[in-house]
C-alpha cells in the first residue's frame, strides 16, 4: 500500500532552499545569456576506473583476489589503461571542479537515474531497484529537470540510455543479438522523452545495448538501424542537436551513454583500442569503450569552444554506479563492494563539473566533502536562474555556495540509502546469468564467464546513511548494524559502532525518520523492505508479497 501525496497546485514563484540567491541569479540571467547544460552520464564504469587526478584519490596497483578470469592480467599495466583512458575528461577537469566524495542514491541504473532528473531520493515514488521503474515507470507527479528547462525556452535532448520507462516489448522472429534477446524493448508512451520535456530523442530504453547494429534503438517514437559503432553514434547526433537548434537558443543535452556496460565482448574501433597493451584483450576493450566516450566529449567541446559557447556551459560528467566485479583493475579501489551493492564501492562514482565563467570557483579544484548527484539539478536550476515547481521538495542540494567558500560545512547532513539488496545477484536469478554466459560464450567461446565468479549476488545488505566521514550499514544477513569511518578505505567497523553508541543511534534516528515517509517499492521484493523497516524499529507494512524478479 502506497504512501498517498498530497498534491498541491503548482507554485512557480516559489523556489528551492536559498531563494534569495537564485533570484540575484535570476537578475544576472536577464543581463547575460542563460548557460547551457551539458550532462554526461556513462554506465557501470568504476570510481578508479579514470585518472586518479579526476577522483582525487590514490588508485592501488595490487592485485585483487577477486577479480574475474575474464579481466585477470598485471595490476600496473590495467591501472595504467585506467590513467590513460580519458585524457580529454582530465583537462575539464583541470578547468572545473572535481569531487572526491560523489555518491548516487543507489547502485544500479533506473534508480540513479530517476534521482538526477527530479533531484530527490527515487524511494520517496517507490522506485528502489530496476525493476520499480521497469514495471511502472517513474511517477508522472515527479517533475524532471527537461521538463524545467523546456518550459522555460531550452532546446532540450536525450541521446543514449533512457531506462526510466515502464518497458513494453515487441517479439522479434529472429535472435535481436542484444541485450534483451528476441525482443525489441520500448517504452509506454507516457514513459517517453518526448513527453518528459525533451525535444529530441535519439537511444535505447533498457538496461543495455550492444554496440553493433542494436534491435531497440529508437529516433524518437520510431525504431531504427544504426551500423555505426553505438558510443560514436551518440556523439553524432548529439552534435546534430547542437547544430541544428534554433539560433544561440541555450539547451539541456543529456547524452548518456551506454558504455562500458555489457556486453564486453564487442570490440571497439581500432582508433580506441590501438592506445591500449595491458596484456588482456577484454581489458583493452573495455578501457577503449572509455576512450570512444573521451573521443565524443573532445569533439563536443571543440565544437561549442569554435562557436564560443563552451565557457558559458554547465558541464557535468559522472556514472550511474560503481563498476561491476566482472571489469577490469583497478575497479572501484579503494573502495569494497561494486554496483548492486549498498558499499561505497557500488555508490560512490567519478565526478566533474565545468561551471559556466566563474572565477570565485579555482580552475582544478578537488572538493572533498559528500555530494550527491541529486545536487545536479538544483545547482543547474540557480545557474539558470529558473523556478523549480514546489510541489515535492528537493533533496539535492545548490553547491554553488559551498564551491565558493560562502558557505562551510557538509552540503547533506545525511546521505540515504535504501535499495536491492543486490537482487539481481541473487540465487533466484542464476538462471539468468547461466544464459547470459550461454549467449556470450556462443558469441566469443574462447571468453570464461564462469557464474561462481560474479562476486556481486553475495550482496551485503541494503540499507545505509552517511553523516560526515561515518558510514552506517544494515547487513541484511546478519541483522546487524555495522558503523565504519570512511577514510579512503573502508574498514569493518564493528569495534567502532560498539564504542559509539550515541552516534550510531543518531543516525539510526535520521534513518527512521527517512524510511517512514516513504512509500513501498513497485516491483520489489516486499518481504525485504519489510525487514529494512523492521531493522530500524518500524512496523511492517501489511501490504502483499512481491517477487524479487529483478531486472538485470
Amino acid at each position: 500500500m502506497k504512501t498517498p501525496v498530497t498534491k498541491k497546485s503548482p507554485v512557480w514563484n516559489s523556489l528551492f532552499p536559498l531563494a534569495a540567491g537564485i533570484c540575484l541569479a535570476g537578475l544576472a540571467a536577464a543581463e547575460a545569456p542563460r548557460p547551457n547544460i551539458f550532462v554526461v552520464m556513462v554506465d557501470d564504469q568504476g570510481f578508479a576506473q579514470v585518472d586518479p587526478f579526476i577522483t582525487g584519490s590514490h588508485t592501488t596497483t595490487e592485485a585483487d583476489p577477486r577479480v574475474t578470469e575474464l579481466f585477470a592480467g598485471d595490476p600496473q599495466r590495467l591501472a595504467k589503461a585506467a590513467r590513460e583512458s580519458m585524457p580529454t575528461l582530465r583537462e575539464i577537469a583541470k578547468e572545473g571542479v572535481r569531487f572526491s566524495d560523489a555518491s548516487v542514491p543507489l547502485p544500479v541504473c533506473s534508480p540513479s537515474r530517476a534521482a538526477f532528473i527530479t533531484g530527490r531520493y527515487p524511494q520517496r515514488f517507490g522506485v528502489y531497484s530496476n525493476n520499480d521503474v521497469v514495471a511502472s515507470g517513474v511517477d508522472r507527479g515527479e517533475h524532471f529537470l527537461s521538463e524545467t528547462f523546456h518550459e522555460n525556452g531550452y532546446a532540450t535532448a536525450i541521446i543514449g540510455k533512457w531506462h526510466l520507462g515502464e518497458y513494453v516489448r515487441e517479439p522479434l522472429e529472429t535472435d535481436s543479438v542484444d541485450y534483451h534477446r528476441f525482443n525489441r524493448v520500448s517504452m509506454k508512451e507516457a514513459d517517453h522523452p518526448l513527453r518528459r520535456g525533451f525535444d529530441r530523442y535519439f537511444g535505447f530504453t533498457a538496461s543495455g545495448s550492444n554496440f553493433y547494429n542494436p534491435s531497440s534503438l529508437f529516433e524518437g517514437f520510431e525504431p531504427i538501424e544504426e551500423s555505426a559503432y553505438l558510443t560514436d553514434a551518440f556523439t553524432r547526433e548529439a552534435l546534430s542537436f547542437l547544430e541544428n537548434r534554433d539560433g544561440d537558443q541555450p539547451f539541456f543535452l543529456f547524452l548518456s551513454y551506454n558504455a562500458p556496460h555489457i556486453p564486453v565482448y564487442e570490440p571497439a574501433p581500432d582508433e580506441y583500442l590501438s592506445p591500449f597493451d595491458t596484456g588482456n584483450p577484454a581489458a583493452d576493450n573495455y578501457y577503449a569503450k572509455l576512450r570512444a566516450v573521451d573521443a565524443g566529449l573532445a569533439q563536443i567541446r571543440s565544437w561549442l569552444k569554435e562557436r564560443g559557447e563552451w565557457e558559458n556551459t554547465f558541464f557535468v560528467y559522472f556514472s550511474d554506479n560503481g563498476a561491476v566485479a566482472d571489469s577490469p583493475h583497478p575497479r572501484n579501489a579503494p573502495l569494497r563492494g561494486f554496483k548492486g551493492q549498498l558499499q561505497q564501492g557500488g555508490v560512490r562514482v567519478p565526478m566533474v563539473w565545468k561551471l559556466p565563467r566563474d572565477p570565485a570557483v579555482e580552475a582544478g579544484s578537488l572538493y572533498s566533502r559528500p555530494v550527491s548527484s541529486m545536487d545536479v539539478l538544483p545547482t543547474a536550476l540557480r545557474l539558470s536562474g529558473l523556478p523549480f515547481r514546489a510541489e515535492r521538495p528537493l533533496d539535492g542540494k545548490d553547491l554553488l555556495p559551498f564551491l565558493k567558500d560562502e558557505q562551510t560545512g557538509d552540503p547533506h547532513a545525511f546521505l540515504f540509502y535504501a535499495g536491492s539488496h543486490a537482487s539481481h545477484w541473487s540465487n533466484k536469478n542464476l538462471p539468468f546469468w547461466e544464459g547470459y554466459q550461454a549467449y556470450l560464450d556462443a558469441a566469443d567461446p574462447s571468453l570464461p564467464h564462469p557464474v561462481s565468479e560474479h562476486v556481486e549476488r553475495y550482496g551485503p545488505g541494503g540499507l545505509s546513511v552517511r553523516m560526515g566521514d561515518w558510514w552506517l550499514r544494515w547487513d541484511g544477513r546478519s541483522d546487524e548494524f555495522v558503523l565504519h569511518h570512511l577514510d579512503g578505505d573502508v574498514s569493518e567497523g564493528k569495534d567502532v559502532a560498539a564504542a559509539s553508541p550515541e552516534r550510531v543511534e543518531r543516525m539510526k534516528t535520521a534513518l527512521r525518520d527517512w524510511l517512514k515517509e516513504l512509500p513501498p517499492p513497485t516491483d520489489w521484493e516486499r518481504i525485504f523492505w519489510e525487514r529494512q523497516r523492521k531493522a530500524v524499529g518500524l512496523e511492517t507494512d501489511p501490504g502483499d508479497h512481491i517477487t524479487d524478479d529483478a531486472e538485470r
